[in-house]
């Protein structure tokens, strides 16, 4: 299991830095609010957390200000 761990971490670093090489900072940061969308619905998904109208306020504020100064 810690195996997988370190394997996976380790290419996605790789994988990070070689996307930042090929690309701008402002190119690929909208793809990290997939993050936002992602963590919610395993929350929803795995743990039962329910979807508070606080939560969809905060990604929204997140996402917007993100998309604004893309």
């Amino acid at each position: 299991m810690m195996a997988t761990l370190c394997l996976t971490s380790t290419s996605g670093h790789f994988l990070l830095s070689k996307a930042f090489d090929m690309a701008e900072a402002s190119v690929l940061q909208p793809f990290a609010y997939i993050g936002v969308v992602t963590s919610a619905l395993v929350g929803f998904l795995l743990f039962a957390d329910p979807i508070t109208v606080a939560m969809l306020t905060g990604g929204g504020i997140i996402i917007s200000a993100g998309l604004f100064t893309f």
